[in-house]
């Protein structure tokens, strides 16, 4: 993200002119988040409406199951990510396992819609929901697999619609599977 006034992202997509992105979801299928930072948060909590960990096996005496419709990972919606917030920093990891190592999924988050509260930094959609996917392990080469994409697209989608919010997605952490003319299964699905 950039400081006010520098790099990057103009006045108008950095808050400016009111346009924060408030009122709609930006999602980010990537590496995960680090949701413990203060530029995903807002005076009432997390702005993480949910985040999905594809990487985390359900694990039903802890409370850990995946999206419904799915069978892998575990989510975590907005009360499990506050509650993790307001715990004590060895405890905050026992309820939210999820964490970001390369950093890549956050920096993304962050560039999207991050608002520190301080005001020196801030995405282009500061008031903007989160809705994370940190991306399964990886297939070869360290690519995510298409079908973890497509999981992570309708899983968005389907959030979306249920909350009646519009959607914006980044997919910077991609593959190069398939055919490069619009036909892949990828390809598809977002058309």
């Amino acid at each position: 993200y950039f400081p006010e006034g520098g790099g990057g992202v103009s006045p108008a997509g950095s808050g400016g002119g009111g346009l924060t992105g408030q009122g709609c979801i930006v999602a980010v299928f990537d590496s995960g988040i680090d949701y413990t930072l203060p530029d995903f948060r807002n005076r009432a909590g997390s702005r993480i409406l949910y985040l999905w960990d594809q990487t985390l096996t359900p694990d039903e005496e802890r409370g850990f199951y995946p999206p419904e419709g799915f069978a892998v990972g575990v989510e975590f919606d907005r009360a499990a990510i506050n509650a993790a917030l307001e715990a004590g920093e060895t405890e905050r990891f026992a309820m939210v396992p999820s964490m970001d190592v390369s950093g890549h999924g956050t920096a993304v988050a962050a560039i999207a819609a991050g608002s520190n509260m301080d005001g020196r930094y801030t995405g282009a959609a500061p008031g903007a929901w989160l809705l994370i996917v940190k991306l399964g392990k990886a297939g070869s080469g360290s690519w995510p697999r298409t079908t973890q994409l497509m999981r992570a697209m309708t899983y968005a989608l389907n959030k979306a619609q249920a909350l009646g919010m519009p959607l914006a997605v980044n997919l910077s952490f991609g593959n190069n599977y398939g055919a490069h003319d619009g036909s892949s299964l990828l390809a598809r699905l977002l058309n």
